[in-house]
């Protein structure tokens, strides 16, 4: 996701039950994403965002979930 404020729904997150989340976003960049409300949306998921984590890798096995980051 890209988090602008209608990246997500509470809908969408309550039915597919994400395990982590990535916002690819530019530091400082002019739009002001992420947006404060897909932020609190996904407080409760490890959240990982590349203008502070760098290059983010998930892998999984299917089951598991590994996260990488460059930073």
């Amino acid at each position: 996701m890209y988090g602008s404020c209608d990246a997500t729904t509470a809908g969408f997150l309550e039915a597919v039950s994400p395990q982590v989340a990535v916002i690819s976003v530019g530091a400082g960049n002019r739009f002001g994403h992420p947006c404060a409300g897909v932020l609190e949306r996904l407080k409760a998921v490890p959240l990982y965002r590349t203008d502070r984590h760098g290059a983010v890798e998930i892998t999984s096995d299917g089951v598991q979930v590994w996260v990488a980051t460059g930073r």
